[in-house]
């Protein structure tokens, strides 16, 4: 079906390409769908969604959003420390 982890990273793929392009609107709206099908399917904690997060955080910043990039960082960051622990080398 259309919530499945594959469908998230084809839309992430078109993300990607559309970013090249230059088209970072139209990205940000692909990798947001990517981010909520793998918060459906996978989980608020898992690794795909924080780079889900990352993705539209480098997104926000390339369309000169900076402060809600920040945010989104900060969201993968927790994430990421919940899964590998603070100390962790990863983070």
């Amino acid at each position: 079906g259309l919530k499945h982890p594959e469908i998230a990273q084809i839309l992430s793929h078109i993300g990607h390409a559309l970013s090249t392009k230059g088209e970072y609107d139209s990205a940000l709206g692909e990798f947001q769908k990517s981010l909520a099908i793998r918060v459906d399917t996978l989980g608020d904690d898992h690794v795909l969604v924080a780079k889900s997060y990352l993705t539209v955080a480098q997104t926000l910043c390339e369309k000169g959003e900076y402060d809600k990039g920040l945010a989104e960082c900060r969201t993968a960051l927790k994430i990421q420390e919940s899964l590998f622990g603070s100390d962790d080398e990863n983070i």
